[in-house]
């Protein structure tokens, strides 16, 4: 199968040989795209679990889902991949609580976070 990572990462291969930046660095970028990537992958793998889940167990169940079931979704998958990445850790997710209230101008409760 085509890998449309593969053919980007083949093109920034590219481009970094010809603008001079050292070995390291291009190490670096390219270790950074594909963690980036494997976030965006994990974020819509469970985002879209999540939304089929509230779709087509949920609400034949009987549950609520009269809110905004694809926001609930998106939520889910961005905290679940957020999660992953951390790998889990209690203290890197309250700092990472602590940045979203500060990043909401939340200061009072972001302080206690920390």
């Amino acid at each position: 199968m085509n890998d449309p990572y593969e053919n980007k990462s083949k093109a920034r291969d590219a481009a970094l040989d010809g603008c001079g930046i050292g070995a390291d660095v291009q190490t670096k970028f390219r270790d950074g795209h594909k963690a980036i990537a494997a976030f965006a992958a994990a974020f819509v793998e469970k985002a879209s679990g999540q939304l089929t889940y509230n779709l087509l167990t949920n609400a034949p169940c009987g549950v609520d889902i009269s809110g905004d079931a694809t926001q609930r979704a998106v939520e889910h998958g961005a905290v679940m991949a957020i999660t992953a990445l951390i790998q889990w850790d209690v203290l890197a997710a309250r700092r990472l609580a602590a940045e979203l209230l500060e990043v909401v101008n939340d200061h009072e409760n972001a302080a206690m976070m920390q």
